[in-house]
């Protein structure tokens, strides 16, 4: 996820009710960290636990170890980003500071503003980040949250990223929004249902692109002869995280000639005994028609309005 502001920028409007955020403009809000006043972006491809710059989590005197704190590893492809948290108090503008855990690892998540934090950490039951202004003819999508992070969400609460949940032919996939990247990008357990599904095959485009924590994975693009609909999304080709996970499968070259009974013509990794569930990341490229994009997390619920056709 290339985290550089786009046309879909984000802040926060301060008259939001108490019982929804509104995120827009630049997404960042004022916050007390440790009793510093600082400024974290909401993300809305983010972790719920509040991640903080390491040097800003030294300078504020935090130290990993003791009874109450974790490690934490984030595993983006086949990297690891490791932190460590800390309890501290942590205030939101307008309201009594409390103790909770804040985190900090050893790749910022953000370049700028003083951290990030993820829907999940957010203490508004609803969500609501204004992409841009309604534009006529949007349609409406509503999705239902991956289970808030089955057993990791129970465990862990807030830290957890909120993904919503699709079902690709009878596969079901992970859906996270990236409003930074430009480009949307799947796992190879998401190409393999999409393939199947879509009538997916392998072009000859290739590229890199930033995902998450600064780190950059190659892709390979795969064009859809069926768009995905998604509301008013058109999801017509993917970039395919083609080295980041095990899985057999099979997905046809473009132009190829491939008789039915021969599976063999075809591209992806290798094997697992443990299949994942896929992820799709939605980029500008999907995302640039939308309007909002609301967390609904009582009703366990994702919903996106986008102009049709986009």
């Amino acid at each position: 996820m290339q985290l550089r502001m786009a046309a879909l920028a984000i802040s926060v409007v301060s008259a939001a009710p108490s019982a929804e955020r509104v995120v827009s403009g630049d997404a960042t809000v004022p916050v007390t960290v440790a009793r510093r006043a600082l400024r974290l972006r909401i993300e809305p491809a983010a972790p719920g636990l509040p991640l903080l710059p390491k040097a800003l989590a030294a300078e504020l005197g935090m130290k990993g170890g003791g009874i109450f704190a974790v490690a934490v590893r984030y595993r983006i492809g086949k990297e690891n980003v490791y932190g460590r948290t800390a309890t501290a108090r942590f205030g939101w503008h307008g309201r009594k500071a409390a103790r909770r855990k804040v985190g900090w690892l050893s790749r910022d998540y953000v370049p700028f503003a003083n951290g990030s934090i993820g829907p999940a950490g957010v203490p508004e039951p609803v969500v609501r980040f204004q992409l841009q202004a309604a534009r006529p003819g949007e349609v409406a999508l509503t999705l239902p949250l991956d289970n808030e992070g089955g057993v990791a969400g129970a465990l862990f609460g807030d830290w957890i990223f909120l993904d919503a949940l699709v079902t690709i032919g009878d596969t079901p996939v992970r859906m996270r929004f990236d409003p930074h990247s430009p480009m949307t990008l799947v796992t190879a357990p998401a190409a393999l249902a999409l393939a199947r599904s879509q009538g997916g095959t392998m072009t000859h485009i290739t590229g890199q692109q930033e995902v998450a924590f600064g780190i950059v994975r190659p892709y390979r693009v795969m064009q859809l002869a069926r768009p995905l609909i998604l509301g008013g999304i058109a999801l017509s080709r993917v970039g395919i995280r083609v080295t980041d996970d095990t899985i057999t499968g099979h997905i046809p070259e473009e132009g190829a000639a491939m008789p039915a009974s021969d599976p063999d013509e075809i591209v992806v990794t290798a094997k697992s005994r443990h299949p994942k569930k896929g992820l799709i990341v939605l980029g500008t490229d999907a995302l640039a028609g939308c309007s909002t994009l609301v967390f609904d997390k009582p009703a366990k619920q994702v919903r996106l309005s986008c102009a049709a056709g986009n």
